[in-house]
């Protein structure tokens, strides 16, 4: 599995349109501060009801493709404006562990 991404600097970020639960492909207000490099992890919607993580595998432009559902969240529509954050996720400190325990 290759490494994931990180950004010290990335804000908060806003959906331009909504998105369904099948959509591979968000578009953002913004991707400023965001790491320069894939694979990393945004979190739609974060501490709401319908809060999902997505794994980004590329970036072209505003446009992030992504794997919906990622870390055992559902993928699930979200609404235009819906926030999204770069964000730790439980597979972070799961992958460390990982890794720690097999050195």
């Amino acid at each position: 599995m290759p490494a994931y991404y990180y950004s010290s600097v990335a804000g908060t970020y806003t959906l331009t349109g909504a998105v369904n639960s099948t959509a591979n492909t968000v578009v953002l207000n913004s991707v400023a501060g965001l790491p320069a490099s894939t694979p990393y992890k945004v979190v739609l919607n974060p501490g709401e009801s319908n809060e999902e993580i997505v794994k980004v595998t590329a970036v072209a432009g505003m446009s992030l493709t992504v794997t919906r559902g990622w870390n055992g969240t559902t993928a699930v529509d979200h609404a235009g404006g819906a926030t999204v954050r770069h964000m730790m996720t439980a597979e972070d400190l799961t992958l460390s562990r990982t890794h720690e325990d097999a050195a």
